[in-house]
């Protein structure tokens, strides 16, 4: 059957550099789709750069399920996030991606099996978002705000700068500006 092909922007820089999705596909990966009940051609929606008029992937469509370009600053630097499963469930691991050497990288976060999702990244190669962290005393998992300093490879929960006495608990962390302030949600 015919693929339709999407593509959807999430962040332009300053050179006019979009990134986003855009749907994937090899002509001769066939498989059987349990939703029709036939073989079709596979198609998965892939993090994408928008130069011009092409559209570049950049993730492997058959080691991930899918995956986001989200944000991408004036020096050609993207983060996002991409799916596969790890430990039985499915994850979001977090990436960065320098677009002007084509190196892709998965930077480690609080810890192997935490869903990581940037929301945007400045200038500084400073990115923000939501990840996981283990409740303490539980095994259950509650989100927290991240920021991760691509120069000096450091992830932290941002509630760890917090004082102690914060009356705040930081869930998302949605937008950092090039003074390295970030727009959070509290809870």
């Amino acid at each position: 059957s015919e693929i339709p092909y999407v593509s959807t922007p999430y962040d332009v820089n300053d050179n006019g550099l979009i990134v986003g999705t855009s749907v994937m596909s090899d002509s001769i990966d066939l498989r059987y789709n349990e939703f029709t009940g036939r073989t079709e051609i596979f198609t998965s929606t892939q993090a994408a750069i928008f130069d011009g008029d092409e559209v570049k992937p950049f993730i492997d469509h058959l080691a991930w399920f899918g995956s986001t370009a989200t944000s991408v600053n004036n020096k050609g630097m993207v983060t996002g996030h991409a799916e596969k499963v790890i430990n039985s469930a499915l994850r979001s691991r977090f990436f960065i991606f320098d677009y002007n050497t084509g190196k892709l990288t998965f930077p480690d976060d609080l810890f192997g099996t935490a869903t990581t999702k940037p929301k945007k990244i400045n200038d500084n190669g400073k990115v923000v978002g939501i990840t996981e962290v283990f409740t303490p005393g539980t095994s259950s998992r509650s989100n927290v705000g991240f920021i991760y300093d691509i120069p000096t490879n450091t992830f932290k929960d941002i509630n760890s700068l917090l004082q102690c006495n914060s009356a705040y608990s930081i869930v998302s962390a949605e937008d950092i500006n090039e003074k390295n302030e970030i727009y959070r949600d509290w809870e």
